[in-house]
């Protein structure tokens, strides 16, 4: 989605939560964005007290893949599970 500013020269994007990765068969640097978890409203207040969020902060759960692929040299790996963040 593009944003624009009262300038109409500067055009804001949006960011959206990724991942890089190293391949270790060829050394390609990979990006993998997340997916959107789908949570139950009691699963979403559970994560939220767990992760330290406050009341009234909004956002959305993201979730990281479980397998990745090379975008050059095709190699296919599982991923370990990335640390829970806020």
């Amino acid at each position: 989605m593009v944003n624009e500013d009262n300038d109409s020269s500067k055009i804001k994007v949006d960011l959206v939560r990724s991942w890089q990765w190293m391949c270790p068969n060829c050394g390609t640097d990979n990006h993998e964005v997340g997916t959107s978890a789908t949570m139950s409203e009691e699963e979403k207040i559970k994560a939220r007290h767990e992760l330290g969020i406050p009341d009234g902060v909004e956002g959305e759960f993201v979730m990281a893949p479980m397998n990745v692929i090379c975008r050059i040299c095709n190699s296919s790996f599982d991923t370990n599970e990335p640390p829970m963040s806020a």
